[in-house]
């Protein structure tokens, strides 16, 4: 069953469509992801599921009701924004108990809901604080706990991480995505970083321009994406030009590759991640490394080829670092990912 469905969204700002078109059903229970670059119109769909920006056209309905004209707060969605937007003059408790105090639910009820949120979330021994006694991590969970404590039919969360340091957004959307799992609650998650996207997300919705151009599962648009914005935006990637011919591809030098479905005769474009790629010292190969960058637990080789300049990143030096410089032959994978469009 649907718990979130997004028939013909628009909104427009002036001249321009901020949304254009939008549909998307969000099964019961399911982590779904927005993810694109700033202004491509994921926060505007997102406020209009929560009902603070109205929709041009098309509708939004929320366990199978029709909620486009229906205020915010009759609507039964927890909102968690980026910007925390506690209530400094309150406690912790306070914070997480308003929305049920809207809603008329004092006493031991709201007591007992507000105890047991805190404790999903840990801060049960803050209850008592205020926000400025809290670090920006546990200003965040408050806010995941107020949004739950209602709880809402869909859990919305703006950005929920972009205020914190990297450490911290990466223990938060694990504990975000272990408590959605746990709880299963329906999530609507906007952000523009892939990695939180793909840590998050049952599926993932790439949009740009106002337009969804692809949804799927993080593995599949990260190892088979079907458009070159798709493959360019979710991670690292290689774009590469080559020739198709009775089913083989032929790159600019010379390496013969079989593409994973079919592709028509002529010149096409092939998605290979950097880390798919292996590269080897030989004084006769087609390739030069013109940048190499230690990473840590990675290194990433800028190579020079003809007609083209691919990065390949390989896991640890255990075979020591090439330096630039060095004449290297380049193995791409057997298969590779042919993108729809062509150059």
């Amino acid at each position: 069953m649907a718990d979130l469905v997004l028939s013909g969204l628009s909104r427009r700002f002036g001249a321009d469509f901020a949304v254009s078109g939008v549909d998307l059903a969000v099964t019961d229970g399911e982590a779904v992801v927005l993810l694109g670059p700033s202004g491509c119109g994921k926060t505007t769909v997102m406020r209009m599921v929560a009902g603070i920006v109205t929709p041009d056209s098309g509708t939004v309905a929320i366990a199978g009701r029709d909620v486009t004209d229906l205020p915010p707060e009759r609507r039964n969605v927890g909102l968690v924004f980026q910007s925390y937007a506690l209530f400094p003059h309150m406690t912790v408790a306070g914070n997480v108990g308003f929305g049920l105090k809207m809603r008329g639910v004092r006493g031991r009820e709201a007591a007992d809901r507000v105890a047991r949120v805190l404790d999903l979330v840990e801060l049960s021994a803050l209850a008592g604080r205020h926000p400025r006694q809290l670090s920006g991590g546990q200003q965040q969970r408050v806010a995941l706990a107020r949004a739950l404590v209602t709880e809402p039919d869909i859990l919305l969360l703006d950005e929920p991480l972009s205020n914190l340091d990297a450490l911290l957004r990466e223990q938060l959307r694990e504990e975000i995505r272990a408590l959605q799992r746990r709880l299963a609650v329906t999530m609507l998650y906007v952000t523009h970083d892939q990695k939180e996207a793909m840590a998050v997300a049952d599926r993932v919705v790439v949009m740009s321009d106002g337009r969804i151009k692809e949804v799927g599962r993080p593995v599949d648009l990260y190892r088979r994406p079907r458009e070159r914005f798709t493959a360019e935006f979710l991670g690292q990637t290689n774009i590469v030009a080559v020739v198709a011919s009775a089913g083989r591809l032929t790159t600019a030098w010379g390496e013969r590759l079989e593409a994973e479905a079919a592709v028509g005769d002529g010149p096409a474009l092939v998605s290979v991640r950097p880390e798919d790629i292996v590269v080897v010292p030989d004084p006769d190969g087609p390739g030069e490394i013109r940048h190499v960058a230690f990473l840590g637990a990675e290194v990433e080789y800028h190579v020079a080829l003809p007609g083209t300049r691919l990065r390949v990143r390989r896991s640890g030096i255990a075979a020591g670092l090439f330096a630039e410089g060095t004449r290297v032959a380049v193995a791409m994978p057997e298969r590779v990912h042919a993108l729809e469009a062509r150059p």
